[in-house]
């Protein structure tokens, strides 16, 4: 009995997730994680988002209150690396790559090396503008536009 009990808990923990991105506007996106050998791969759809590259990171808490997101708090950093996919000593779990936008459309995806079950609970924002990928804390990458929460 335990044994069955144990494989229904690991198969809820490896379920894929789908939720939605939202802006000052309303919904922004569409987002789904599931798992991968590597990780979890993140499927994410945005749409009148401003045109251009814009930060997209895994932020500690699964909270995106208005006006500016703070709330989802800073970058999902469990080991306390520096920031940046290109940073020498190393990145941020939560460090992504840029998230290109054309005509307010934005497909994206992307293997994060953090299994699904570690990112229940957190969420994902969108920045204004591009990450440089090495300048700590958050890549001069601007504000928050956008925001979802992994459940």
């Amino acid at each position: 009995m335990r044994f069955v009990a144990l494989l229904l808990l690991l198969a809820a923990c490896s379920s894929p997730v789908s939720f939605q991105l939202v802006d000052r506007q309303g919904v922004a996106g569409q987002a789904r994680l599931s798992g991968h050998d590597e990780g979890s791969l993140l499927q994410l759809r945005v749409f009148n988002m401003p045109s251009g590259q814009h930060g997209l990171h895994i932020h500690e808490f699964g909270e995106c209150v208005l006006p500016d997101f703070s709330s989802a708090g800073a970058h999902y950093n469990p080991e306390g690396r520096k920031h940046g996919l290109q940073n020498l000593e190393g990145y941020h779990a939560g460090d992504l790559p840029n998230l290109e936008v054309n005509e307010g459309i934005g497909v994206m995806d992307v293997v994060v090396p953090v299994s699904l079950r570690e990112l229940k609970g957190k969420s994902i924002v969108i920045h204004q503008n591009a990450d440089d990928m090495v300048t700590d804390q958050s890549g001069n990458s601007g504000a928050r536009i956008a925001c979802g929460v992994i459940e």
